[in-house]
């Protein structure tokens, strides 16, 4: 495997562009099956005897942290969702979930954001605070509405990391660390049978905040 792409906020709209066009080069499917194949056996072992669920949101990450978890026997996952999101995406989320992924509504409409117009666009500070209303405040919701022990997650910070959310010691647990190389080439593998949304086709080719 060649280490090609970092954190998404730092690479180049054209790295990714030549990522997509030259992900073979970069990462065999051998290899992408090694690192899937250790990753199951990471949240296997991680989940074995609890109550366990994964977070999933559509974007390239929760789409093969989704098919782990179901390669692992995590069957439920949750998708929340607002009336802020693109309509298109929601469609396509709703179209090509799992199926055992729940939809849940947040309540976040244009009502709600004319009340709260300094997070548009948020950056610094409001940009961490929006983050947690829109990512962390579901999370939580997942977590204890559902009576979980763990909730799944996929962080990105250089790589992609699979992690268990334990909220009783307030912080994520990392387990397992995908490379976004290899987010990328199973992404590749797996379009064969799963259609791309128009945002994900998009969304690089246009600079797209949301992938």
């Amino acid at each position: 495997m060649i280490k090609y792409l970092g954190r998404k906020q730092s690479s180049k709209n054209a790295d990714w562009l030549y990522a997509m066009e030259n992900i073979e080069r970069l990462i065999s499917r051998e290899e992408v099956n090694d690192f899937a194949e250790k990753a199951v056996a990471d949240v296997q072992r991680e989940s074995a005897g609890i109550k366990a669920a994964y977070a999933w949101s559509g974007g390239k990450d929760s789409i093969v942290l989704g098919d782990i978890c179901e390669k692992a026997g995590i069957e439920t996952g949750y998708f929340a969702y607002s009336e802020l999101d693109y309509p298109e995406f929601v469609r396509w989320c709703m179209e090509h979930k799992p199926d055992g992924v729940i939809p849940i509504n947040t309540g976040y409409d244009l009502e709600w954001l004319s009340r709260h117009q300094n997070l548009i666009f948020a950056e610094g500070q409001l940009g961490q605070r929006w983050h947690i209303i829109n990512q962390r405040g579901p999370f939580t919701d997942m977590f204890f509405d559902n009576g979980l022990d763990v909730l799944v997650v996929g962080h990105e910070k250089r790589v992609v990391k699979c992690g268990m959310l334990h909220w009783q010691i307030g912080r994520m647990k990392p387990f397992s660390a995908i490379s976004i190389t290899i987010i990328f080439q199973c992404r590749r593998f797996m379009a064969g049978r799963m259609a791309l949304s128009s945002v994900h086709m998009r969304g690089r080719r246009e600079s797209s905040a949301r992938v």
